[in-house]
C-alpha cells in the first residue's frame, strides 16, 4: 500500500459500507490517467464506472494486490497462496494469465498514484472484475480490525479482507465516446489552469517584451480553449444521453 496518501471525507473516521473508486478515470489497455469525479475512474482514454458485484461467500474468490513502483504483492483469499511479481508488462501478463485460470470474484487493489496502471489496464483488457480502494479507507479498517503491523503480505492480505467485508464496486470500461469526450474536458481543464497562471504572470511582468510573449501565449491559449469546447459541444450534440446533460460539461 501507498503510505500516507489519501484521508477519510469524515473526522470521525467512519468505516465507509461500500469503497469507491478513488478520482474519476478511464480504462484503456495501455495507459490510466485520474481526473475529478467520484462516481468514475480513468485509465488511459476509457472511462470506467463503478458498477455493483454480487458475489455468493461460499464460493467467491477475492485476489488482493498490494502494489509498489516495481514489484506487486499478491494474496489469494486471507489464507490462501501468496506470491510476488515485478510491476512490469512481462510479469503483469503472467498474473493476467494465472488469475484468468482461477476465476477470481473480485481484484482488490489501492489507487497509489500511478504505479497501479499498467495492472489495472491489464487486468481490466482480460474482463477481470477489478475494484480500485482508497487507501486510506483501508488503513481505517485494518486498525479497526486490530491489524497494526505493516508489510506487503500483511496488506494484501487485508486488501482480500476489505474485499470481502465491503463488496467494493468494480470499474466497468465505457464507449469510445465517452473516452474521447473526457479526454478533451481533461485537456479543457489543463489549458484553462495554464490561462490563469499566464494572467498572473501578465499582472506582475512590467517589461515590455515580456509581456508581449505572454499577451500572445494568452491569446493561444485561449484559441485553444474555444476548439476544445467547440469539440466537445460537437460530441455532446451527437449523442442524446450526454446532450441531456451539456450543462455538465461545458
Amino acid at each position: 500500500m501507498v503510505r500516507g496518501s489519501g484521508s477519510p471525507t469524515s473526522a470521525r473516521y467512519k468505516i465507509p459500507s461500500k469503497s469507491k473508486v478513488a478520482g474519476s478515470r478511464i480504462i484503456h489497455a495501455r495507459t490510466v490517467a485520474w481526473t475529478l469525479s467520484p462516481n468514475l475512474a480513468s485509465v488511459g482514454s476509457s472511462i470506467v464506472a463503478q458498477g455493483e458485484l454480487k458475489m455468493n461467500k461460499d464460493t467467491e474468490i477475492i485476489v488482493g494486490i498490494d502494489i509498489s513502483k516495481n514489484k506487486l504483492d499478491i494474496q489469494i483469499q486471507e489464507d490462501g497462496q501468496y506470491f510476488t511479481c515485478g510491476n512490469n508488462i512481462i510479469d503483469i501478463g503472467k498474473l493476467v494469465e494465472k488469475l484468468c485460470g482461477m476465476h477470481p470474484s473480485l481484484i482488490v487493489l489501492e489507487a497509489t498514484g500511478g504505479y497501479e496502471k499498467g495492472v489495472v489496464s491489464a487486468l481490466v483488457e482480460a474482463k477481470m472484475p477489478v475494484a480500485m480502494v482508497t487507501p486510506s479507507w483501508v488503513r481505517y479498517f485494518a486498525k479497526s480490525s486490530g491489524t497494526l503491523a505493516k508489510t506487503d503480505k500483511i496488506d494484501a492480505r487485508m486488501l482480500v479482507r476489505y474485499g470481502r467485508a465491503n463488496h467494493p464496486p468494480v470499474v466497468i470500461v465505457r464507449s469510445e465516446l465517452q473516452e474521447r469526450l473526457s479526454v478533451l474536458m481533461t485537456r479543457r481543464s489543463q489549458v484553462s489552469l495554464a490561462l490563469i497562471s499566464e494572467k498572473n504572470h501578465l499582472s506582475t511582468t512590467t517589461f515590455p517584451d515580456v509581456k508581449a510573449l505572454i499577451e500572445a501565449s494568452i491569446e493561444n491559449l485561449e484559441q485553444q480553449i474555444m476548439q476544445l469546447e467547440e469539440m466537445i459541444a460537437e460530441i455532446i450534440d451527437q449523442n442524446p444521453k450526454l446532450k441531456n446533460n451539456k450543462k455538465n460539461y461545458l
